[in-house]
């Protein structure tokens, strides 16, 4: 449960950066248009941050996966973020530490909750920092007087501040002249006619949940800014631009030789004098023209920030398998030396690469759609007499991808380049599995009296809608097996039988043995169907030396 409040909290930091990024540039290009429209902007921002949820739209100006961390990374065999970057995930995915196949925790895990808790302690510091404060300047504005309605003036008071949520009341010092108490008044009645008292509320409230986000600072500090030049804005365009310069003053008169108190987060006062004094004397009637520029940017922007990237294109291209299995250190150039119709296959021809890397070849065929991949991709589809050396094949949606190695079937290989073009195989497989299928890894763990044992679940779902609006469902599961013997005498461990079951599967097995470690490899099963969720257990029942025992694993 912790773990995914925590992964929660930082994608939506994660995306709320990227939006705050592109905030701060809206604001140069309405550098001459008011200030509300900048500030209008930041309720972009707040809401990234806040909802865990948005939909997608090809107006979306988001270049990146809105959630690049997966809820179930920590438990995952191969743990990776997918952000759309590959200059981003490529180094970090490199880094992040791959489980022991029969370790009980799994080191993201204890990293997540050790992040979690550093993280709960600097919100839980941040809020009660809010409440002492708000308490404590309760606490020094009992001998207030109150001049009228929710008014009130004291000789404590060093500077002009609003408080409370729900009756927010105003608070002016005494040595306020009638101008200078007209222009502040109004100033503060504005803040709270525009609810700016509630917002900044939610503002540090956000400020709390994302406090280690140093960009969230930023936006909290900057927002605070554009908030009160539009605020001043407003009183401007209320009393007339004559008073820009009588306005100016008393901003500069409360401001000098005066420090602003520390306020509770549920009070905001006055700040950046010399800004907003600036601000005020620039101040121009708006063109038409800046207006309207502005109205297109806001909302063009506001659209573009709340909605997330849309998949506009139901099947897969030659090129986008190009560019996905290339970001991944899988370089290919086209290979010009091979007939693409002398591997032909149910009338599709392939695009045929060369690994820059490897002696390998990729070939990649596109069909219409999955039944047809399903018609000509079967096991005997791929007949490997064509192909010049062995191959191995993949499948994501409407593709088949056939990596052929530079040796043929049958030849006898030195150890290394076998365990090369192994390696090799796995990276592709892992590739497609995770950003061509969007695949799901989980990892179930368990261990009883003589045994640890793992079992990984590896499965991907993805229901597809083409243009013509036909329904396809293209999904695949596969699960493995192992066991760790506890004991210092494996090799005192004779012939293993086992059997293992979970919903919707099971097997089972005879005549295993460990190796020198003590680990035996229990194999697995496969197959096609939809694995929505996963089982919540998986149960091995191990049988040796006239001994039985039954582990329960969960992920």
């Amino acid at each position: 449960m912790f773990e995914a409040i925590f992964i929660e909290v930082l994608n939506l930091s994660y995306i709320g950066s990227i939006v705050i990024l592109a905030v701060l540039m809206a604001r140069l290009l309405l550098k001459k248009a008011p200030k509300r429209y900048t500030y209008i902007l930041w309720s972009v921002v707040l809401l990234r941050l806040l909802l865990p949820f948005s939909f997608a739209s090809a107006l979306s100006l988001l270049p990146v996966n809105p959630k690049p961390i997966p809820t179930d990374l920590s438990v995952a065999g191969t743990p990776q973020i997918i952000t759309g970057i590959a200059a981003v995930d490529v180094p970090i995915n490199n880094a992040l530490p791959t489980p022991e196949v029969v370790a009980s925790v799994n080191p993201l895990q204890i990293f997540f909750l050790i992040g979690f808790v550093i993280w709960v302690i600097g919100m839980s510091a941040l809020l009660l920092y809010g409440v002492i404060s708000y308490i404590k300047l309760k606490h020094r504005l009992k001998e207030v007087t109150i001049d009228k309605d929710n008014l009130f003036i004291s000789d404590k008071v060093l500077t002009p501040f609003v408080l409370g949520l729900i009756k927010p009341k105003i608070y002016l010092p005494v040595n306020l002249d009638e101008i200078e108490k007209k222009h502040i008044l109004l100033h503060e009645q504005t803040h709270i006619k525009r609810f700016d008292h509630l917002i900044r509320f939610v503002s540090y409230l956000v400020l709390c949940i994302h406090w280690f986000n140093p960009l969230v600072w930023v936006a909290f500090y900057v927002s605070g800014k554009d908030m009160e030049m539009a605020c001043d804005e407003a009183v401007i365009n209320q009393l007339g631009y004559e008073i820009k310069k009588d306005y100016s003053q008393s901003l500069l008169n409360l401001a000098t030789g005066k420090q602003n108190p520390r306020l509770s987060p549920l009070a905001f006062g006055e700040g950046d004098t010399k800004g907003r004094i600036r601000n005020i004397l620039n101040l121009k009637q708006p063109k038409f023209y800046v207006v309207a520029a502005a109205v297109i940017i806001l909302i063009g922007t506001m659209i573009g920030l709340l909605t997330n990237p849309s998949d506009t294109s139901a099947w897969l291209t030659e090129k986008e398998i190009v560019n996905t299995l290339s970001a991944h250190n899988l370089a290919m150039a086209k290979d010009d030396n091979k007939n693409p119709a002398d591997y032909a296959i149910g009338g599709i021809e392939p695009g045929i690469f060369q690994l820059k890397a490897y002696d390998d070849t990729i070939y990649i065929y596109i069909f219409d759609n999955i039944d047809e991949r399903y018609a000509n991709s079967n096991p005997w589809g791929f007949d490997d007499n064509e192909f010049d050396g062995s191959i191995n094949t993949y499948h994501s949606k409407n593709a088949s991808i056939v990596l052929e190695a530079p040796f043929g079937n049958g030849d006898l290989l030195e150890a290394t380049e076998s365990s090369e073009f192994r390696t090799l195989a796995t990276v592709i497989s892992d590739t497609i599995f995770l950003y061509l299928n969007d695949g799901k890894t989980v990892v179930y763990h368990g261990e009883s009296e003589h045994w640890v044992g793992t079992y990984t679940l590896k499965y991907y779902n993805n229901p597809i809608e083409d243009e013509n609006s036909s329904q396809y469902l293209d999904n695949y599961g596969w699960g493995t097996s192992q066991l760790a013997y506890r004991g210092d005498d494996p090799e005192r461990v004779g012939s293993i039988s086992y059997k293992y079951d979970r919903t919707g599967a099971g097997g089972e097995g005879t005549g295993l043995r460990v190796n020198d470690e003590g680990i035996v490899n229990l194999g697995g099963s496969s197959g096609n169907g939809a694995i929505s969720n996963p089982p919540q257990e998986v149960t091995i029942t191990v049988m040796w030396n006239d001994q039985e025992e039954s582990l329960v694993l969960q992920p």
